[in-house]
Order: C-alpha cells, then structure tokens, then sequence
C-alpha cells in the first residue's frame, strides 16, 4: 500500500487552518502531519515534520511567505518538501517571486478541492501546478519588464533567456541573503536565443502547447494517447532545447512564441 502523502499547513488564519484540514480529511491518501501560524515557524516545522508536500500562504504578519521559503532552502541540511503556495494574492509580482524562492506551485484560496488535492499529489511527485490565472499573469508581466538594451529593432520580447532569467531559482547563498534576483551576470538578449517552435519534433511540439494550457503530465498522456514517461521524456527534450530549466519558463515562451504568430 502507498503510504499518503505528508503535508503541512502554514497560514496565520485559524478559520483557514480548520477549512484546509476539512477539505483535505476526505482523501486517504493525505496525511496532514502539523499546522504552523506564521513563516517563522516554517524551518522548525519542516524538520519536526518531515512533510512531503507545504502548503504555504504569502501574506503573514511577521514573515512572509516567500521569505520563509527563502529560509527553507538555505538549509542545506533539510530534505526540502515540494512548495505549493495558496494565497488570495495573485499579483504578478508575488507570482514571481514564490517561483524564484522555488515554490513548485501557486494556487488560489478559492481553488476548488479536488483540483487542491490534485495539485498536492501532482507537487509530492514534482509536477508544478499554477492556476491559469497567475500563469496569465506572470507571462503579462515577464512580456512587459523584459529589458530592451541591446534589441534590435523589431526583435520580438521575451526570450528564452529572458524567462529563464526571470524564473531563475537563487542559490542557497542568496537565498540566505534574502535576495531575489534578475538574470545571472553576463547574461544577453540575444535575437538567436528566440525561442522557436520549429526546433521541436511535432510531439515535443503537441506536449509543449499542452504545458502552455496549463495542463498536467498525467493529462497530457491522456489527451495525447502517450504514457506518463513519454511525455516526461518530450518535456525533458524541449526543455534542453530551449535552454530552459522548468514548465512555468516553457509556458511563458510558448505563450509568447504563439502571440508573435
């Protein structure tokens, strides 16, 4: 028998608190295993616990959601659970800023419970999950604050390399440090990083269109007739492709590739 997944529950809300364990009871194949009120609490939590997968809010009155992922990973000694932040804000900036702290996922409060507990078991085996509507949002905001230095004229915005840069995970080291930053030093723009779709076999094509709509591995395989590990293996393909390092980055430039026609 699978042993259920372990989970842990961080919000300074007792009233959500209370509605997250009642709306989890329901599938055996969940554990909730502790509860913490604030992100200060996170790292202690964590150790104490051993959870597979944290549900984690962003706006709590000491620290902060992101800040304690921060914290999270800069503890070299922690096997890290997987991340999945559950908040009522969905600025972009917050969506960028949980991705760069290495949230594997960001989820809306309203989020209904069957597509909440889909989401904590797609994240207990390492499949982001970000609602559509901060996806949306993150590729608005990645197309608008791209840099233009250095641009040809008429060279379409965002990148390849400009969406890596701007999902690029931090270091432990920064990540103690509290710092969230932009592309690594040295980094360019050029026009031949473009991400285009041409460069994809028709399957790394159909796959890569799939994660754009926000689609998991497990109904990729079912839209597209494929098995689970062959639409690992065309993911892991157009990812190497494009120099990208996750899903969320390849949605983006997806998005992008589709809206320059």
């Amino acid at each position: 028998m699978t042993a259920p997944v372990r989970l842990l529950l961080v919000d300074d809300d007792p009233l959500v608190l209370r509605g997250l364990r009642l709306m989890l009871a329901g599938s055996p194949d969940l554990e909730v295993v502790g509860d913490v009120d604030d992100g200060d609490r996170l790292v202690t939590a964590v150790r104490e616990t051993t959870p597979d997968v944290v549900l984690l809010d962003v706006r709590m009155p000491r620290v902060d959601g992101v800040t304690a992922l921060r914290r999270l990973r800069a503890e070299p000694d922690l096997g890290l659970p997987a991340v999945l932040v559950l908040t009522t804000f969905d600025t972009e900036r917050v969506v960028l800023d949980a991705m760069r702290a290495g949230a594997v996922g960001f989820l809306l409060k309203h989020t209904p419970p069957a597509e909440l507990v889909r989401a904590v078991h797609a994240a207990a085996t390492g499949e982001p999950t970000v609602s559509p509507t901060a996806l949306r949002r993150l590729i608005d905001h990645v197309a608008l604050t791209e840099p233009t230095t250095g641009r040809e004229p008429g060279t379409p915005p965002v990148t390849a390399r400009a969406a890596e840069g701007a999902l690029r995970t931090p270091s432990a080291a920064e990540s103690a440090a509290g710092g969230s930053h932009g592309p690594p030093s040295g980094s360019d723009d050029r026009p031949g990083t473009r991400l285009d779709l041409d460069l994809l076999t028709d399957r790394e094509r159909d796959v890569a269109l799939a994660v754009a709509e926000g689609m998991g591995n497990s109904e990729i395989a079912r839209e597209l007739y494929l098995s689970p590990s062959t639409v690992k293996s065309h993911l892991s393909s157009a990812l190497t492709k494009f120099g990208l390092t996750n899903r969320t980055q390849l949605a983006i430039a997806v998005h992008e590739a589709n809206r320059r026609g």
